[in-house]
């Protein structure tokens, strides 16, 4: 993802954290610049904060980290990746109930996605 990406005008997700509540709500691009997209609601600045990133990120330093996302695909595969990292999580607290087999394979996913 880039700044660059953006135009006025252009129709964008906002994912706002309240304690452990998400919310999602549509917004407006009202400005582009070289470090920040602006929006229409609250006049709110994001910025990309790391290029591996398929979101924006809301410029404050204190409350809940609002994310900014262009399309709505984005956003969905966003809350996908949430819900699989939980689950996964959830499933790899308990691996007394794999077997030695199943073991080494999920060792050899994770360390095949750590080098690549």
């Amino acid at each position: 993802m880039n700044i660059k990406d953006f135009k006025a005008g252009d129709k964008v997700y906002i994912v706002e954290k309240i304690h452990q509540n998400e919310t999602v709500r549509e917004d407006e691009v009202i400005k582009v610049g070289n470090k920040y997209i602006t929006t229409k609601m609250n006049k709110l600045q994001f910025y990309l904060n790391n290029e591996n990133d398929t979101f924006l990120t809301i410029n404050r330093d204190w409350g809940e980290k609002e994310l900014l996302f262009k399309k709505e695909q984005e956003l969905k595969d966003y809350e996908e990746y949430k819900k699989l990292k939980s689950e996964l999580y959830d499933k790899l607290r308990r691996l007394e109930k794999y077997s030695l087999n199943q073991l080494r394979k999920i060792k050899e996913i994770i360390e095949y996605a750590n080098k690549v």
